[in-house]
This record gives structure tokens, C-alpha cells and sequence, in this order.
């Protein structure tokens, strides 16, 4: 069985989606980290989940009307600061990657330039997945060597088949879906389009064995100790 690899969700250890948190991952023996970046008001790609900081920092407001100085004093818990996109990279490496996904606000093609432009002058491992279908293309079009993943939470209007047409047409690499639209069967048809499989949130440890063994290629989780162990049971560590 090919090694399934661990996707810490925005880290693992720490505040969400702050640099001890990917540090944290790594030290735990996770494959990769996952993190949610968007632009901020004067542009730079900054790391962060939500459209605004009340629920992750000190601060209110929407991240697209701050500036980065500003962002940057905020306290994301733990005395972490809200990390920029470029030093988080600087976190990757030859066996410690990074997932990055795209948040798009109505900016696919600002945000495609800049993610790519990060992502392209990283040294380390770095997989760039989205749920918008408008960046994957601008970044595709941008950077066709770049390794870019769909995100999907249930079937598509269209089918499987319009979404692993979509992937085939762009060059993806993969497509990512949601546990509850995971079956042995899509994975399947997956792998035989060419296309990798990462299974998103997944931390019940009985569950995380069934998808590893329906195929998955990684599991995206928010439980990395838990999916390790698990992976260990089936002799995959």
C-alpha cells in the first residue's frame, strides 16, 4: 500500500494557522501543513482562515481592510502574531511540505498572482488547493509546473466526471473531498483519471482506517497525533 501522508490542518499543536503550530506539526512527524491564506488590504499574502480576525485574534475587522503592519501586531493567540504566506514557507522542506488554501474574496486573479509568486520562490514542498475554479485557472495558467488541487465538499453541479474534466483541462494534480463525499468508488475513478485524492476533515480514528484503505492518497486533519497512530496500525509508519 503506497504511504498515505498527513495533512496537519492549520497545524497541529498551536493557535490555528500560526508558525508554532506548523512547527509543531513537523516535530510530530506530519507530512505536511495545510494553511488558509488570503490578501490583505495592501496586498500581501497573509495567513488566516476567516474574513475577519475577531475569532482568532485581539483584534476586529476584516483582513481585506487592514493593512499588514497593522495584521501584524495582532495577538493570535499564545503570543503568536498572524504569520505572513513567505514565512511560512520558509517552514517547508525536502519532507515537511506545505498545503496552502486559497481563500478567494472576489480576487481570484490578485490572489493567484501573489500565492504563486510565494509559492514559486519557496525551496521546500508546496501544493497550492482551492474550492474556486476561477483561481485554479489564473494559477494554472500562471505556473503549469505548479502542483494546484481542487477542493470539493460534495458532488458538483455536473457530476464527478465534470470535475475530473475540469482538473484534467487545467493540469491538477489532484481533488480533494470532503469526508461525508468520500466513497472507495470516487476515489477509484480518481486514480484512474491520473488524479491524487486528499480526504478533508478527517479525525475519527476508525474512519481515518476505512479512507486509507478505500485508497487515499493523504487525510487532511485536525488531529495529526491521532492520524499517525492510526496510520501506524496499518503499518504505514
Amino acid at each position: 500500500m503506497p504511504k498515505v501522508e498527513v495533512i496537519a490542518h492549520r497545524g497541529a499543536g498551536g493557535p490555528e494557522n500560526t508558525l508554532k503550530a506548523f512547527r509543531r506539526a513537523r516535530e510530530m512527524g506530519a507530512d505536511w501543513f495545510e494553511c488558509d491564506v488570503r490578501l490583505c488590504a495592501t496586498g500581501e499574502p497573509v495567513v488566516i482562515h476567516d474574513r475577519n480576525v475577531n475569532r482568532t485574534t485581539n483584534g476586529t475587522g476584516h483582513v481585506d481592510e487592514m493593512p499588514m503592519s497593522r495584521l501584524l501586531r495582532l495577538n493570535a493567540g499564545s503570543g503568536q502574531n498572524i504569520p505572513t504566506l513567505h514565512q511560512s514557507l520558509a517552514l517547508a522542506g525536502a519532507r515537511f511540505g506545505a498545503y496552502i488554501e486559497a481563500k478567494v474574496q472576489g480576487n481570484a486573479a490578485a490572489l493567484a498572482h501573489a500565492i504563486v509568486g510565494e509559492a514559486g520562490r519557496a525551496r521546500g514542498r508546496v501544493v497550492v488547493q482551492s474550492f474556486d475554479t476561477e483561481f485554479l485557472e489564473v494559477a494554472a495558467q500562471l505556473a503549469p509546473r505548479m502542483h494546484l488541487e481542487l477542493l470539493l465538499s460534495a458532488r458538483p453541479r455536473g457530476g464527478w466526471q465534470h470535475a475530473i474534466k475540469f482538473a484534467t483541462r487545467h493540469g491538477l494534480r489532484g481533488i480533494n473531498v470532503s469526508q461525508r463525499a468520500a466513497t472507495r468508488g470516487l476515489i477509484l475513478e480518481l486514480h484512474e483519471a491520473g488524479l491524487r485524492c486528499a480526504v478533508f476533515t478527517v479525525n475519527d480514528a476508525a474512519t481515518m482506517r476505512r479512507i486509507v484503505k478505500w485508497g487515499a492518497n493523504a487525510l487532511i486533519t485536525d488531529n495529526a497525533e491521532a492520524c499517525l497512530r492510526a496510520l501506524k496500525s496499518l503499518g504505514q509508519r
